[in-house]
Parts: structure tokens; C-alpha cells; sequence
């Protein structure tokens, strides 16, 4: 050990395992701690560690299993003593002040205390609330955004429990429940896939599905306990999925390229309907783990909206000419893919501006990707606005 009257350098007190809501409350990392075992299994795991170390018996009589438990062990306790020093450190300094823990209300539906007191001019939540309680399959629903745009007024994550409807069926019910003044943007998964992903680290999940953003809750499932994932491996997981799709995207730009040089506009702008679509499939699985099962542009970028609202921006909902061009991307896709240049026809002026668009949509995408990978795991809440601004 370190002679502790030595002078070392101030970098050395600092902390290097926890993450940024941790170093802000390090309770959570006590918390987190004694929930992998109870206080004698926690003293017998030490105990094992002193002995294999103590005693020189290291890895020579503990099969792989063993050792990986005690490594896993070992990490645990390196951030329990970087916590204990941050608390010590507040106690030092008269600034510790004990968390007042509430209680778990018992109720069948909870309703997000930001939103509670606001639910008469706030119809998003109360659609949210009705939705939830008149549908058995229902069990959580989390606010991911709201958003200023004249199509959709939210974003919303449905989470099942022994639902038997397709979830076309389903999200028609749903919707019933929203005005058409203000359309909501829903994505529905089962519980048990999303806590699946929780566990196995997710960039989406994880950002989203979070105590504060429950809107409705019918405690037909729990949220798992925080599972230490090292962010470079979700992260890593992310780039290889995203690089693998991405890739191709280069490839049906340049065939765009060719086919307007040799004069064929209806493979051009079907090579350019590819590689939007290839760019937005590189997003969204690569962060949400699944894309819908369509070549619709609109509605990929409809799933967009979940992650980022600057895609969308490529494509003005309000705009006319945009919408028109999205059109031409989409028919294009029909009809140059299935042979019927007869139906099909885009003007030069269009078809230049779509590679332009297209370039854009590109560098938007990839700096999305790049935006939500390097926060992974440095944000102590999502950073996406939830703040209504519906009057």
C-alpha cells in the first residue's frame, strides 16, 4: 500500500470507475452493491478472496466460474471504496445530506409527478392515462419526446405484458384514445424483450425507460435493476452494427452517380431511395435494435423521431416541395425496382436537388449516431426535452 504520508498528486483521488450519476449520488453505488448479495454472502465472498490471495492458493484450485465471480466481485468493491470516499469526503466537509427515499406507492397506475399537476391542459398525458387503464395489455408507457412539428405531437414507448393483438391492432386501439388535433408518435414492444435488452446494455432503452418517464404504469411487470454493462462494449456493439449497414451507403450514391450520367434518372433516384433508406436502417438498429419491415421513408423517419428530431428536419413535414420529393424517393423505390420507367419520371432540377438532400440526410444520420454513442452512459438523464409546449 501507498505511504500515506507521502505527497501524491491530486489526480490520484480522483474517481475512474463511476459514471456521472454516480459520482453526483454516490448512494446509488452502495445501493447497487448490496443488491448482489446480502451482507454474509458479500463477507463470504471477501473472505474467499483473502484466502486465495493470503494464502497462495490463487487460481489453482478455483474452476473459471469462481474466478470470474471474484473478479466481477472485486470490481464492485473498487467502486464501493471510490464511493465511500466521495461520501466520506461530504461528510469531511459538513456538506452530507441523507437522501430522503419515498415510498412505493401501492396504487394500480402511477402518473409522473412532473406531469401530475397539469393533466386538465396537457391532453398527450391524459390520452396517455386513458389509453393505459381502458387496454389490459398495457403495462408501461414511457414519454420519449415531445416534439413542435404538425404530424406528430409525441413520442411515445408502449410496453406490453401477455398482450395478444398485433401491434397494428393494437396501436389502432391506442390511438383512439389521442385526438387527431394531436397525433402521437408510438412505438409498442413486449416488457419482457426490453428488459432483456436492459440487461444486456441497450443505447435506447437505456435512455429512455427510466422511473421519472413512466406517464402510465400498471405493475404488471418491474423494471430490472441497473446491471453494470462497461459502456465500451454497448458502444462498440453499436458501431460494428451501425458500420455494417452504413457501408453500403456509399455504394448506392456512386451507382446514382453513374445512372445519371449514362441518363437514366429512374435508377438514379432509385439508387438514392437505398441509400436513404440504408442510412436510416444503420441508425435505428444500431440504436433501437430493430427498424420497421418497410421501405416507406416516411415511416423510417417517422421511428427517427424517437432518437432525434434533426432527420426529420431533412424532409420538412410542412413543406410541399418536400413532401414532394420524398414522394418521388418513394415511388421510385416501386417503380424502377419493378420495371415501369413508363409510370416513373423526375425532372433534373428534382433528381439534383435529391442528391443534395440525400448527401444531407447522410451527414445528419451520422452525426446522430455519433451524438448518442459518445453519451452513452455520461448522461445522468436522457437528454431528450419532455417539457410539453402544447398550450
Amino acid at each position: 500500500m501507498l505511504n500515506k504520508h507521502d505527497l501524491q498528486p491530486a489526480w490520484m483521488n480522483r474517481t475512474f470507475t463511476l459514471s456521472l450519476p454516480e459520482v453526483q449520488n454516490p448512494f446509488e453505488v452502495l445501493q447497487n452493491f448490496f443488491l448482489l448479495d446480502d451482507l454474509y454472502g458479500l463477507r463470504e465472498s471477501l473472505w474467499e478472496i483473502i484466502k486465495s490471495t493470503v494464502t497462495g492458493s490463487f487460481n489453482k484450485e478455483l474452476d473459471r466460474n469462481t474466478r470470474g465471480d471474484m473478479v466481477f466481485f472485486y470490481e464492485n468493491l473498487e467502486r464501493l471504496i471510490e464511493a465511500s470516499y466521495l461520501l466520506h469526503k461530504l461528510w469531511k466537509d459538513k456538506k452530507l445530506q441523507w437522501p430522503i427515499m419515498k415510498e412505493k406507492e401501492e396504487e394500480a397506475e402511477i402518473v409522473c409527478e412532473e406531469e401530475s399537476d397539469r393533466l386538465d391542459d396537457n391532453p398527450i398525458i391524459y390520452g396517455v392515462i386513458d389509453s393505459g387503464s381502458s387496454i389490459p395489455a398495457i403495462d408501461k408507457v414511457f414519454l420519449v419526446k415531445y416534439h413542435s412539428r404538425t404530424d406528430y405531437a409525441a413520442s411515445l414507448l408502449y410496453l406490453t405484458h401477455n398482450n395478444e393483438m398485433s401491434h397494428v391492432d393494437l396501436e389502432k386501439e391506442i390511438q383512439k384514445h389521442f385526438s387527431d388535433d394531436l397525433p402521437v408518435n408510438i412505438s409498442i414492444r413486449p416488457a419482457t424483450e426490453v428488459y432483456n435488452a436492459l440487461r444486456e446494455g441497450h443505447l435506447f432503452y437505456e435512455r429512455v425507460c427510466r422511473q421519472e418517464r413512466i406517464k402510465y404504469n400498471a405493475h404488471n411487470t418491474v423494471l430490472p435493476k441497473k446491471h453494470y454493462i462497461p459502456a465500451e462494449i454497448v458502444q462498440q456493439k453499436a458501431q460494428d452494427n451501425f458500420g455494417k449497414i452504413f457501408t453500403l451507403v456509399s455504394n448506392f450514391r456512386e451507382g446514382a452517380t453513374y445512372y445519371r450520367r449514362s441518363n437514366n434518372a429512374a435508377l438514379a433516384a432509385f439508387s438514392l431511395h437505398q441509400a436513404a433508406e440504408h442510412s436510416l436502417r444503420a441508425l435505428l438498429i444500431s440504436v433501437m435494435g430493430t427498424a420497421p419491415h418497410t421501405h416507406n421513408l416516411n415511416k423510417l423517419i417517422k421511428t427517427s423521431l424517437f432518437l432525434t428530431e434533426d432527420i426529420g428536419k431533412v424532409f420538412n413535414e410542412s413543406d410541399t416541395r418536400d413532401n414532394l420529393l420524398l414522394l418521388l424517393l418513394n415511388q421510385a423505390y416501386k417503380k424502377s425496382r419493378y420495371n415501369f420507367p413508363d409510370e416513373y419520371s423526375i425532372s433534373d432540377t428534382d433528381l439534383n436537388t435529391l442528391f443534395d438532400k440525400i448527401s444531407t440526410l447522410e451527414n445528419v444520420v451520422k452525426g446522430s449516431f455519433a451524438e448518442i454513442v459518445s453519451q452513452f452512459g455520461q448522461l445522468p438523464y436522457c437528454a431528450y426535452r419532455t417539457i410539453s409546449t402544447i398550450n
